[in-house]
C-alpha cells in the first residue's frame, strides 16, 4: 500500500518545475536585475557625492576658524589611513567624522604661498586683508578620475 502526499508525488513519480518554468524565473530575475542594479548604482554615487560635499563644508568652516586664528588658511592632505602628508605642509588638523575613503587635499591657490599654510597676502602688496583662497580635491577609489574638486577665495566663500 503505497501512501503519498497531496502534491508532492502523483502515480508514482516526483513532482517539480519545469525546465520551461525555471528558465521563465531565470530570464524574470536577470531583468529585475538590469533594471535594479544601474539605480542602485546612481543612489550610491549620490551618496557618495553628498557625503564628499559634507565634509568639503566641514573642512570649510574649519578653514574660516584657522583663518580667524591664525590669519591664513592651512593645507594638507588627509588620507583614509589617516595618513595627514605633504611633508612640512602636514599642519591640515583634520579628518571627516565618518569613516570615510575619500582622500582629500587642500592646497593654495597662489604657488608663492609659503610652506604649510595659505599666503596672508595674496598679492604681496602688504594687505593682510586680501589672503589667497584655496582648493579642496576630494578622491574617491571608486572613482579615482573624477575627484570632486572645490575652489574658495580668500574670504573662504566657494566658487
Amino acid at each position: 500500500m503505497r501512501r503519498s502526499r497531496k502534491g508532492l508525488s502523483y502515480g508514482g513519480r516526483c513532482r517539480g518545475f519545469s525546465l520551461a518554468e525555471l528558465m521563465v524565473t531565470v530570464a524574470v530575475l536577470g531583468l529585475l536585475a538590469a533594471i535594479g542594479l544601474p539605480v542602485y548604482q546612481g543612489y550610491a554615487a549620490e551618496a557618495r557625492l553628498g557625503m564628499m560635499q559634507s565634509s568639503i563644508r566641514a573642512l570649510a568652516m574649519m578653514q574660516a576658524d584657522r583663518m580667524s586664528d591664525l590669519g591664513a588658511f592651512v593645507e594638507g592632505e588627509w588620507t583614509p589611513d589617516g595618513l595627514q602628508s605633504l611633508g612640512e605642509r602636514s599642519r591640515l588638523g583634520w579628518a571627516p567624522r565618518d569613516g570615510s575613503l575619500v582622500a582629500y587635499r587642500v592646497e593654495c591657490v597662489i604657488p608663492s604661498a609659503r610652506v604649510g599654510e595659505c599666503a596672508r597676502d595674496s598679492n604681496g602688496d602688504g594687505n593682510l586683508s586680501d589672503p589667497s583662497g584655496y582648493i579642496v580635491t576630494a578622491t574617491h577609489p571608486d572613482e579615482p578620475a573624477a575627484p570632486l574638486v572645490v575652489r574658495y577665495d580668500g574670504g573662504n566663500n566657494r566658487l
